[in-house]
């Protein structure tokens, strides 16, 4: 079965445009960790039901597709969704954000898009633009509460006027099914993670050998206290398990509503 028929097969969950379809550049890296035990249907599957999120966003956002003209996608991987986001949105200016050269570089080839590299801190990123959307998807479920905040903010600043933010958490239903789920954490640390996501709606622990880098579990409720302190940030919808049957989903529209 070729690639392309993987990804029909695939969107018999979504029911996109198989010619918009058609036209997806299926080479992966050699490199990619992303294709893994479930194979080219389930990397693919990943990347569309990204674009399912993206466009439930749009549509309640009141944005029309046309009207999305540049794009961030961060980070990028190899491109597992940023490979979709090249069909679905041929004529916008797309930007590929990760933080080692590798990735960027491959993209780059690739799928012909703009590339930036990124930093631990978030900050010193070359970015000159603002974004209609930014589309960010198993960030934030990697970082503790303070970077947590620092990204949500660099991407508050980074949006344009009725820009569009698309990014993915790891909530009730990541943290219920912990002990089914390979998080790469040992059995003390997920006892950790229970306490504090208990006791304080938030959780994270690093991953061994990993300072700064590890898994984060956060109720829903601690990410809309977050949103509440950003004046122009409206938050469109907090879809649970939306992301691939496992993460939650976050929208939130960039606009002068209050």
């Amino acid at each position: 079965m070729s690639d392309l028929d993987i990804i029909f097969k695939v969107n018999t969950k979504y029911n996109f445009d198989q010619d918009i379809l058609s036209k997806t550049i299926t080479a992966i890296s050699s490199d990619d960790e992303m294709l893994g035990p479930g194979g080219k249907e389930h990397y693919y599957n990943v990347g569309l039901s990204a674009i399912d999120c993206i466009f439930k966003g749009i549509n309640i956002a009141g944005r029309k597709i046309n009207e999305i003209n540049k794009i961030l996608d961060f980070p990028c991987g190899y491109g597992r969704v940023l490979r979709f986001l090249k069909s679905f949105f041929p004529d916008s200016d797309i930007y590929a954000c990760e933080i080692d050269e590798k990735y960027l570089d491959f993209c780059k080839n690739t799928f012909s898009v703009r590339t930036i590299i990124s930093t631990k801190s978030f900050r010193n990123i070359n970015l000159e633009n603002k974004f209609d959307l930014i589309w960010c998807g198993s960030l934030f479920t990697h970082l503790n509460s303070i970077k947590f905040r620092k990204l949500l903010n660099f991407f508050y600043n980074q949006l344009s006027d009725s820009g569009l933010l698309v990014f993915s958490t790891h909530g009730r239903f990541a943290y219920n099914n912990i002990k089914n789920f390979d998080y790469g954490l040992r059995l003390h640390q997920k006892l950790w993670v229970k306490i504090k996501y208990n006791i304080f709606d938030f959780a994270y622990v690093n991953y061994l050998r990993h300072f700064g880098y590890g898994v984060s579990f956060s109720k829903p409720s601690w990410i809309c206290s977050l949103i509440e302190k950003l004046p122009q940030l409206r938050l469109l919808a907090s879809m649970e398990k939306a992301w691939d049957n496992h993460h939650d989903i976050i929208i939130c529209k960039k606009e002068n509503f209050l």
